[in-house]
């Protein structure tokens, strides 16, 4: 459980930290 939790931490820190960097250049396009 201790495993899932922490590989559920760092997809979602990934996900999030992802999003934002998308979102900058998407803003800057448009």
């Amino acid at each position: 459980l201790v495993i899932i939790g922490i590989v559920m931490a760092i997809v979602y820190l990934r996900v999030f930290k992802f999003n934002e960097l998308i979102q900058e250049p998407k803003i800057d396009q448009l």
